[in-house]
C-alpha cells in the first residue's frame, strides 16, 4: 500500500496530507519551533511522523513542580513524569550536535538538583550546542556544573538565569568559549571577577547578585552592553580598548547621582566610541553634573579621559542618537511621552519576565 507522503508526492487529488509529504529535514525544521515534548507527541500523527523528532536539532525541555504557597514543596507525580520523559528524550535523542539546548526548571527543591545537573551535563556535553539556556525559576540556588571546553567549543550565545556562576565560570569562559559571541546573565549570582572573552559582541548584565568585588568587562568585540543591576556595590568596569561597542543601557536602579559614585564615572569615561546610549532611572539633578576626570581610574587611555571629560549626563557631544528624557527617568517614543520609569516598575517588569518563563 503507497504511503501518504508517496500519493502526495504523485499528485493523488485524494490525499489531504500534504504537510506528512515535505522533505525529512522541513519536517524536523517545523518541529525545532515546538517544546520537546510536544515534538516527540507528534509520532502519533501517522507512522510518517514516528521517530523525527529523534534527529531535531533542537531540545525545549520546560517543567513546573513547584506548588505555590506551600514554601519549598513540589508534586512529586509532576516530577516522576518529568523526570521519566527527560531522561528518555535524552537518551533516544541522536542528533550529532544541537543547534539549542534550552531547559527551564520551576522548582526549588534541592533534592532535585543532582537530577537536574546530569540533564544540564547532558545535553550539553553529548550535544555541543551552539545556543544554550538554563533557567532556575521560583526562588532557590542553582549551581551550573563544570563543563569542560569540549563541551562549548560550539557555543554561540548563552542565557542563565537564576544560576550561581563561580570562578569557574570565569575560565569557562575565557578558554572554553572560542566562539560565543551573545551573552545574557538574568539574576544569577555571579561570584566571579572578570567577563574575559576576545569574541563576545552583546553582553547584557540584569539584576544579578554578587559580593562587594568590581565585576572588570574584558570583550574587545564588544558591540552592545546592557547593565541593569542592583547589588554590585563596587560596579562594574570596562578594561582596555573598546573601539567597536556603539550601543549601550546603563541602569543603576537606585536613581542616585554618577558624580558620587567613581565606578559610573569609569564605566560612562570608557565609553568614548558609543554613538547610542541609554541612561535609565537617573536622577533629575544628575543629568546637569559634569564627569570629574579626575575619578576615572589611572589605568584609562588619555584618550578615554578627554572623552570623558566633554560627557556631561544631559549631553554627550560625540553621540549620535542619545534620548535626553532617558536621564530623567522617562522614556520617549516618536516624540511622545512616557510613563515615568521607577525602581518599583522596573521590578515589576524583572517579576514578569520570571513568570513568563514557564508559560
Amino acid at each position: 500500500m503507497e504511503t501518504a507522503a508517496k500519493r502526495a508526492r504523485a499528485g493523488d487529488p485524494t490525499n489531504d496530507d500534504r504537510l506528512s509529504a515535505l522533505p525529512d529535514d522541513l519536517l524536523r525544521h517545523v518541529l525545532s519551533f515546538l517544546p520537546s515534548r510536544r515534538s516527540v507527541q507528534t509520532g502519533v500523527l501517522s507512522k510518517r511522523w514516528t521517530g523525527l523528532w529523534r534527529s531535531v536539532r533542537r531540545i525545549d525541555i520546560k517543567i513546573d513542580v513547584h506548588i505555590r504557597y506551600y514554601g519549598n514543596s513540589y508534586s512529586k507525580e509532576k516530577w516522576e513524569k518529568a523526570e521519566n520523559f527527560i531522561n528518555n528524550l535524552l537518551t533516544f535523542h541522536d542528533a550529532p550536535t544541537l543547534d539549542a539546548f534550552r531547559i527551564v526548571i520551576g522548582s526549588n527543591h534541592k533534592d532535585l538538583l543532582p537530577t537536574i545537573d546530569g540533564w544540564v551535563c547532558r545535553g550539553i556535553k553529548q550535544y555541543r550546542p551552539a545556543d544554550v539556556e538554563i533557567a532556575y525559576y521560583i526562588h532557590g540556588v542553582y549551581k551550573l556544573p563544570h563543563l569542560g571546553s569540549a563541551s562549548t567549543a560550539l557555543l554561540k550565545k548563552l542565557y542563565l538565569f537564576g544560576v550561581y556562576l563561580d570562578d569557574h565560570f570565569e575560565e569557562q569562559l575565557r578558554s572554553g568559549c572560542p566562539v560565543l559571541e551573545d551573552l545574557t546573565l538574568q539574576e544569577c549570582w555571579t561570584y566571579f571577577r572578570d567577563i574575559h572573552s576576545s569574541t563576545l559582541r552583546k553582553f547584557v548584565l540584569r539584576d544579578c547578585y554578587r559580593s562587594s568585588e568590581m565585576l572588570v568587562i574584558r570583550a574587545p568585540s564588544l558591540v552592545s552592553l546592557t547593565i541593569f543591576t542592583l547589588h554590585h556595590k563596587n560596579g562594574v568596569t570596562l578594561d582596555g580598548p573598546m573601539n567597536h561597542l556603539v550601543n549601550a543601557t546603563i541602569c543603576p536602579f537606585d536613581g542616585g547621582s554618577f558624580r558620587s559614585n567613581p565606578s559610573r564615572v569609569s564605566l560612562l569615561g570608557s565609553m568614548f566610541n558609543v554613538t547610542n546610549l541609554e541612561l535609565i532611572c537617573v536622577s533629575a539633578e544628575a543629568q546637569d553634573e559634569r564627569i570629574d576626570t579626575q575619578n576615572i581610574s589611572q589605568d584609562h587611555t588619555s584618550q578615554q579621559a578627554q572623552a570623558a571629560q566633554q560627557i556631561t549626563l544631559a549631553q554627550f557631544s560625540n553621540m549620535a542618537s542619545f534620548p535626553a528624557s532617558m536621564a530623567t527617568g522617562t522614556s520617549s517614543k516618536h516624540g511622545k511621552s512616557a510613563t515615568p520609569l521607577t525602581t518599583a516598575g522596573l521590578r515589576r517588569g524583572l517579576h514578569s519576565d520570571k513568570e513568563s518563563l514557564l508559560r
